[in-house]
């Protein structure tokens, strides 16, 4: 037993050292923070006193500002420190995932195939050096989901002990990210399960997971209770959270994506081609965790059910319908369903036949490498608020003025932005007098800009020959506002002369405006 733990340690080491290179080289490619990325860091340095006077109004809690604030305290206040904090909660992730998987299926075998394929997703790699909080979430539910099997199974002193570490992990994922309030629900129906297959008693479970969950409701509850008085009663249903593209087409980026992410680089026909072989990649894994194909006489398939594969499918179903449920058609939400369709892969992959086993490394590999090859030609533009603002100072001319499509385009300029133009964005008198870091928290869910309080501009470009125009190219809510913007700068004289970068590049452009 101690030899197959060493070999399955053995065999983690280089798993969770090729997944930190992958996640150094992505790093590498980035040349500048996206929008989100921005706020993070932007809040982070500020002095501890005032943090929370800006995460108040955030729509995600607290913890990994808080975290990475300590972090940049800790390593430096650059960028690459910043996406360096996510690249250690990721690598810890591929180490959690492993326990759990093993703790799941009583394999190490089973933990360690679906941390590989957790480590070298292209999406997760991305999200691994993301200054966000989604390594964070994954992390920290990956170990509430570890420690509430451990305390389920524990006897003894080893109750308190698992007891407390389920406590913490899972309030850490809860202030994490909202999509984190499914988690109990999960584990809650993990149990009925248990209970209704007699696997345990009513009592015995009790007193083991209702006790520790209640303290987890109360802890959370106060914050929660807060964020709905203050910031949730406000949420409008012209909010970008809203207006993603649902039905079938999310659902097959959501599932192709975890083995497979062009970043939106291929043609339509191109991309819909290899996101059915990521998709197809993903049944077949699936299918072989819960069943088994055999055609000895004739075409047989015989279905099992072990309790490991039924809490994965809990972990994805209930997630995933959490999301559907709140209308929320944002891939990066997919954050705990993923778990649960790496935990199925992974036990998949081991059970699968030697042929299955040589056509899925086929598959992985080649859609791996066919995603690292896009993300490696055309990443670079992401969000380039850096390449943004260089373009503007190197073409700039006294007299010229920047103009952002979306208020919250002006958080960026300020950060990249060290030239002399004034710049300005249409806002509702509302949100007017904070700073511009607290005014684009309130304001990144929404598109400001409207047909009406464009007209707010006039003055400003009166007797101005040339305008930048700083665009958002973000789909969902704010696909009509390039046009908007454009359509009324075409009122006042003006036409579109240059853009950078290219249309079909990056979702930050900025657009040159000269008057006719």
């Amino acid at each position: 037993m101690k030899n197959l733990f060493k070999k399955d340690i053995f065999w983690l080491s280089i798993i969770a050292a090729g997944g930190l290179a992958w996640r150094l080289y992505i790093l590498s490619l980035l040349k500048s923070l996206t929008f989100d990325e921005i706020v993070s860091f932007s809040v982070a340095v500020k002095p501890l006193a005032q943090i929370w006077s800006y995460v108040k109004w955030e729509m995600h809690p607290p913890l990994h500002y808080y975290f990475l604030h300590f972090w940049l305290q800790l390593f430096g206040a650059t960028e690459i420190s910043a996406h360096l904090s996510s690249v250690f909660l990721s690598v810890w992730a591929i180490i959690a995932l492993y326990f759990l998987g093993k703790e799941i299926f009583k394999s190490g075998v089973a933990g360690l195939s679906a941390a590989a394929l957790y480590a070298f997703s292209p999406l997760f790699c991305f999200y691994g050096v993301w200054a966000r909080m989604y390594s964070m979430l994954f992390l920290f539910a990956t170990l509430s989901f570890l420690f509430f099997l451990k305390l389920i199974s524990a006897r003894g002193r080893k109750i308190i002990l698992f007891g407390t570490l389920f406590v913490l992990c899972t309030l850490a994922a809860l202030f994490s990210h909202l999509t984190a309030g499914i988690i109990l629900a999960i584990e809650a129906s993990y149990l009925i399960y248990l209970i209704l297959s007699q696997q345990n008693k009513l009592r015995e479970l009790a007193r083991k997971f209702i006790i520790p969950a209640i303290v987890i409701i109360a802890l959370y509850g106060f914050w929660f209770w807060y964020f709905c008085q203050h910031r949730l009663k406000i949420l409008a249903g012209n909010a970008w959270y809203f207006n993603g593209q649902g039905g079938s087409p999310f659902l097959l980026k959501a599932f192709s994506s975890f083995f497979y992410n062009s970043l939106h680089f291929l043609t339509p026909f191109d991309d819909f081609l290899f996101s059915v072989l990521a998709l197809s990649l993903l049944v077949i894994l699936v299918f072989s965790s819960m069943a088994r194909a055999s055609w000895k006489e004739k075409f047989k398939i015989e279905f099992f059910w072990a309790s490991g594969a039924v809490f994965s499918l809990l972990i994805f179903f209930i997630s995933f319908a959490g999301l559907f449920i709140a209308k929320l058609f944002v891939l990066r939400y997919a954050i705990i369903p993923a778990i649960g369709l790496f935990l199925l892969a992974g036990y998949g992959f081991i059970r699968a036949s030697r042929f299955l086993k040589i056509i899925i490394l086929f598959l992985y590999l080649f859609l791996s490498v066919l995603s690292f090859y896009y993300f490696n030609s055309r990443a670079v533009n992401i969000e380039n608020w850096r390449g943004a603002a260089d373009f503007i100072s190197q073409n700039e001319r006294p007299g010229d003025k920047i103009i952002g499509a979306l208020y919250f385009d002006l958080l960026p300029m300020d950060f990249y932005y060290h030239g002399s133009l004034p710049i300005m964005a249409p806002l509702d008198e509302k949100y007017r007098g904070d700073d511009i870091l607290l005014t684009a928290i309130k304001t990144n869910m929404y598109p400001t800009t409207t047909e009406k309080n464009i007209t707010q501009l006039k003055n400003y470009i009166q007797g101005t020959h040339r305008i930048f125009l700083l665009v958002f190219n973000g789909g969902g809510a704010f696909s009509a506002v390039p046009k908007i913007s454009e359509d009324w700068l075409a009122s006042q004289g003006f036409v579109k002369t240059a853009e950078w970068p290219d249309a079909s590049s990056g979702s930050a452009a900025v657009w040159l405006m000269e008057r006719k």
